[in-house]
């Protein structure tokens, strides 16, 4: 997805992103930040269970539609939001595909621009996590334990971020930072401790020609979370580290991609995300592609 950063949309004005996203796991990042492949256990209900029955490997799979919106208010704000339009997601084993699929979580909130001069931008930015997706789905194979694959995380949370952009104009170029504090719950008896949220991106714009495909603006980010706690054994088991719904999760991610300008304001949006390091998360990548329009 392409986010404004710290600047904000004129009130009515707006940004509309619809994408499509592919993601695949075949290892995870323990709680020791090592690189280890993802194994599913016999019965995700009784721990003992390994002793007796070794775990068998498993890719992790996602597909998803999301909906990002920036919408302008009054007073230098906008609302902004993102929406898991479906997911589906597999254990892709070696004794079935365990899949679940659903609706998945969202994130509604409030921007506020306070600082605005031509060589820097900076915002706030309040939001709320709605834990709409299922949390305690599960993936069923016969003969098999069914294992816990949730396409939510099950608890609300409540973030404040502060945004700093640069603009290089004339210079069609860009930067932006975001560094966060995200307020968890609980969900299941599994307690959510609080991280930070952060992110680093740039793009530059090579302007092409007046009309049908006009620009296009190439662009790197990279985007994590630092948990504030360090998870224990118990809290993990049960719940797959690469489906990103496990507790204290930490991992930074590398995320190029282009943006193309096709006609006015509709634009076609392609990226590719990998995770160079973590701790109780995926060690996968993901590809997304979407349509965008602004006004």
């Amino acid at each position: 997805m392409v986010l404004a950063g710290a600047w904000v949309h004129e009130p009515n004005k707006f940004y509309l992103e619809l994408s499509f996203g592919y993601y695949e796991a075949d290892h995870v990042f323990n709680r020791d930040g090592k690189k280890q492949r993802n194994l599913l256990p016999p019965d995700p209900q009784n721990p003992l269970a390994i002793i007796f029955t070794p775990p068998f490997p498993s890719t992790y799979k996602q597909l998803e539609g999301v909906m990002y919106l920036e919408y302008g208010l009054p007073f230098d704000s906008e609302f902004v939001s993102t929406f898991s339009l479906y997911k589906v997601s597999t254990q892709d084993s070696s004794v079935g595909d365990f899949e679940t699929n659903g609706v998945g979580d969202g994130v509604v909130g409030i921007k506020h621009k306070w600082f605005d001069r031509p060589w820097l931008v900076f915002s706030t930015e309040v939001d709320v996590g709605l834990p709409i997706g299922d949390d305690k789905a599960q993936g069923n194979v016969s003969g098999q334990n069914p294992q816990p694959i949730p396409v939510g995380d099950g608890e609300w949370d409540y973030a404040i971020r502060f945004l700093a952009s640069r603009s290089f104009y004339p210079v069609p170029a860009y930067m932006s930072a975001e560094f966060g504090y995200r307020f968890r719950t609980s969900s299941g008896g599994v307690d959510f401790d609080n991280d930070l949220p952060w992110s680093l991106d740039g793009g530059y714009t090579f302007h092409l020609r007046e009309g049908w495909l006009s620009s296009i603006t190439p662009f790197l980010a990279f985007r994590g979370i630092v948990s504030t706690q360090n998870l224990s054994v118990g809290a993990v088991f049960g719940r797959p580290p690469a489906s990103g719904t496990v507790p204290n999760q930490e991992y930074g991610d590398v995320q190029p991609g282009v943006m193309v300008n096709i006609y006015k304001g509709l634009s076609l949006v392609n990226s590719f995300s990998y995770t160079l390091f973590g701790e109780n998360t995926g060690a996968g990548w993901s590809v997304r592609s979407g349509l965008s329009w602004a006004n």
